[in-house]
C-alpha cells in the first residue's frame, strides 16, 4: 500500500510542476525533456538532485568538466535558480531553470560546453610544456609512473606508499588515450595536458584536487579502520 502511496504522491507532484512551469517558463515538450532528465537521475526518489547527481545529468549531455569549471556551474546554479536554503541540492524548480538557460535546445547545450571545456591559454600551456619537460628526465616525450611521482611529492598531501602508488595509476588511466592518444601505460604531452588542465591549471585549481585527495584517502582509512573494507 505504502508503494501505491509514493507512486501516486509522486505524479502528482510532477504533474503540479508541469503545469505550474509549462505555463510560466517553457514549452510543454521542453518541460518533459527536463522532467525525465531530471527523475531519471534522481536515483533515490527524494525529488531533490544531489550534486553528483545533477553532474551526472549534464555530462550525459557530452559537458565535461574540470576542478574550475564545475565549480563556476555550481556558483551558476546557487546564484540563479538557488531556493534559499542553500542546501547544496538541486530541486526540481531549481533544475527547470538551469535546463531553460543551458540545456532546452542545441545551441544552449553547445554555449554551456565551451564554457565548461575551456582551452587553457597560450601562458598556461606553455607552463604546462615547461612541467612535462621538467619530469621528462630520459626526454622519451613522455611521462610514466616514476617520472609523475616527484609531481606527486610535490602535493600539499600526506599518503602513503600504496595511496600514492594508486595515485599515480589512476592519474595515468585516466589520461592515457585521451586526445586521440594511445593507450600504452604512460602519457604524452597531450594526454598530460588533460590531467594538467583539470587539476594543475591554477594555483586554486591544484588546491581544490588536494582537498579531494584528502577526503578520498582519509575516507579509505576509515573505513578500512571500521572493517567496511
Amino acid at each position: 500500500m505504502e508503494i501505491y502511496r509514493k507512486i501516486f504522491i509522486d505524479k502528482a507532484h510532477r504533474e503540479k510542476h508541469l503545469t505550474k512551469i509549462q505555463n510560466k517558463y517553457m514549452k510543454p515538450d521542453v518541460v518533459n525533456q527536463a522532467r525525465e532528465a531530471f527523475f531519471m537521475f534522481d536515483v533515490d526518489g527524494t525529488g531533490e538532485l544531489e550534486m553528483d547527481e545533477f553532474k551526472k545529468v549534464l555530462e550525459s549531455v557530452g559537458v565535461t568538466f574540470d576542478v574550475q569549471s564545475w565549480e563556476g556551474v555550481v556558483k551558476e546554479l546557487s546564484e540563479a535558480c538557488d531556493d534559499g536554503n542553500r542546501d547544496n541540492k538541486v530541486t526540481f524548480d531549481e533544475f527547470l531553470h538551469f535546463f531553460r538557460k543551458f540545456l532546452s535546445n542545441d545551441g544552449d547545450k553547445s554555449k554551456l560546453k565551451k564554457k565548461c571545456n575551456r582551452k587553457l591559454s597560450k601562458r598556461e600551456t606553455e607552463e604546462a610544456h615547461a612541467r612535462f619537460e621538467s619530469l621528462d628526465k630520459d626526454g622519451s616525450g613522455t611521462l610514466d609512473k616514476a617520472e609523475l611521482r616527484p609531481l606527486l611529492d610535490s602535493l600539499n598531501v600526506s599518503l602513503g606508499e600504496e595511496q600514492f602508488a594508486h595515485l599515480v595509476e589512476n592519474i595515468i588511466a585516466k589520461g592515457d588515450g585521451q586526445a586521440e592518444g594511445e593507450k600504452d601505460g604512460v602519457l604524452d604531452f597531450k594526454e598530460f595536458l588533460y590531467f594538467y588542465k583539470r587539476c594543475l591549471r591554477s594555483a586554486d585549481a591544484q588546491q581544490k584536487w588536494e582537498e579531494k585527495i584528502a577526503v578520498r584517502y582519509q575516507n579509505e582509512e576509515m573505513n578500512y579502520a571500521c572493517g567496511l573494507d
